[in-house]
């Protein structure tokens, strides 16, 4: 499924929640083929995860300095994933 699915009980880092792993179980049964429905679920394990349990916690983002001309434009620094896309980049 997704990363969700590596904090299901027995896992390495021995969180257990009965509510987690209910809700994992109806992601990947009740609610396969209803994404809408599903979508809305996978974030409420999320939520339990890191508001609830604190089962995961965000401890990084990463963060670059860069010298950019100002005659180029159009160009997508995004927080996560590439990080920088040219796809509508310019030069003017």
């Amino acid at each position: 499924m997704t990363y969700l699915a590596s904090l299901r009980s027995p896992n390495n880092t021995n969180y257990d929640s009965k509510e987690y792993n209910d809700l994992l179980d109806k992601i990947e049964n009740d609610y396969a083929n209803d994404l809408n429905v599903r979508w809305d679920a996978m974030i409420e394990a999320e939520k339990i995860l890191v508001e609830k349990d604190s089962a995961i916690v965000p401890l990084y983002q990463q963060s670059r300095a860069l010298l950019i001309n100002e005659h180029l434009t159009g160009i997508y620094y995004p927080s996560f994933g590439a990080s920088t896309i040219f796809k509508y980049a310019e030069y003017k």
